[in-house]
C-alpha cells in the first residue's frame, strides 16, 4: 500500500503513529504493519514558454533547487482540461524529492521563488524567459507499507476500506492534514458498494481520492478543496 500525505511540517511525521493508525484501520496488530519506504517531497506547477523542452525545464529547476537531477522530475501537462493557456505558455508539473524531512520547508520556498527559478533558467540558456507559479508548492510525504500475516503461513490482513481509513487516519493525523492519494496492492475489505467520496472528516482532515478496489490499482489523486494545513504534532 502507498499513501501520499499533504502536510504543513514534514518534521512532525511519526512513523510509529502512522503504523498504528493503519493497523487499527485494517483490524490488525501494529507488528503486522511494516513501513517499507518514506519519501519527503514537494510538488509545484509552473507556466513556462511552450517552446521549452522538459529536459531544459528540469535542468533549470535542478539548478534552482540545488538538488541532484535524480531528485527532480518535470512533466508537461497535457493541454485541454482546466483553464485555457495562451499559446505561448505551457504548464509543467514539477516534483522534488527532499533529502530529509528537515529540508522540505526550504525546498518549498525555493519551489515558489520565481526570481530564483528565472535566474536558473537563464543560466541554463533559456532566452526571453517568462514564467508564473500556477500551483504553489505543496509539502507531502509518500509512505509505502505492507501487511504481514499474524502467524507463519497465515493470511495477511486485507487493505482497509476507505471508510475505515477515514475514521482511523483522521483521528491519528490531527486536523489540517490530508491523505491525498492511496494505492492498494492487494484485495480490499468490502464495505458496501464502491463510491467516490471526498468528505471531510476529523476537523480539516481529508481522506479520499478515487482509489480502486482492484489489485493493480493505480495512483488516484482526489480532487479536494483547499484546506488549512496544520502540523502533525497534535497526534503523531
Amino acid at each position: 500500500m502507498e499513501f501520499e500525505i499533504i502536510v504543513n511540517d514534514a518534521t512532525d511525521f511519526s512513523e510509529n503513529k502512522f503504523t498504528s493508525s493503519l493497523a487499527e484501520a485494517a483490524d490488525a496488530e501494529a507488528d503486522q504493519v511494516e513501513v517499507t519506504g518514506v519519501e519527503f517531497q514537494v510538488a509545484a506547477g509552473y507556466n513556462f514558454p511552450a517552446s521549452m523542452a522538459e529536459e531544459t525545464a528540469t535542468q533549470g529547476l535542478v539548478r534552482a533547487s540545488g538538488l541532484p537531477s535524480s531528485s527532480v522530475s518535470v512533466k508537461r501537462r497535457p493541454r485541454g482540461g482546466g483553464r485555457r493557456l495562451a499559446a505561448t505558455m505551457d504548464t509543467f508539473d514539477a516534483n522534488y524529492t527532499a533529502a530529509n524531512a528537515g529540508s522540505v520547508s526550504t525546498l518549498a520556498e525555493k519551489a515558489n521563488n520565481m526570481s530564483l527559478i528565472t535566474e536558473a533558467m537563464v543560466r541554463e540558456g533559456a532566452e526571453n524567459f517568462t514564467m508564473e507559479v500556477v500551483d504553489n508548492a505543496t509539502k507531502k510525504i509518500r509512505v509505502s507499507c505492507k501487511m504481514r500475516p499474524k502467524t507463519k503461513g497465515g493470511k495477511a490482513p486485507s487493505a482497509p476500506s476507505k471508510s475505515k481509513m477515514r475514521e482511523k487516519l483522521a483521528n491519528k493525523m490531527g486536523s489540517g492534514n490530508r491523505i491525498d492519494g492511496y494505492k492498494s496492492n492487494g484485495p480490499k475489505k468490502s464495505n458496501g458498494p464502491k463510491t467516490v467520496d471526498n468528505n471531510v472528516t476529523g476537523g480539516n482532515n481529508v481522506v479520499g481520492g478515487n482509489d480502486s478496489t482492484s489489485a493493480d490499482a493505480s495512483w488516484r489523486m482526489g480532487q479536494f478543496s483547499v484546506v488549512a494545513l496544520g502540523a502533525l504534532t497534535a497526534s503523531l
